[in-house]
């Protein structure tokens, strides 16, 4: 039986992947979607500050 899994959970996977490489490869190969979630980053925090402020950002684990 083939395994339907769905295909947004796969982009996900990847995302985090190479989001954890970053921490490892001197020169890791990244997705643009990666590259724009990197550029991102200000904005996402502030996103989690706003909608989550029970978690701050600095005691959520990298």
């Amino acid at each position: 039986m083939e395994n339907k899994v769905d295909p947004r959970h796969k982009k996900r996977l990847k995302i985090v992947q190479e989001l954890y490489a970053l921490e490892f490869a001197k020169q890791p190969n990244l997705s643009s979607k990666t590259i724009s979630i990197i550029k991102s980053e200000k904005e996402l925090n502030t996103l989690v500050k706003k909608y989550a402020p029970k978690f701050p950002i600095e005691k959520i684990n990298a």
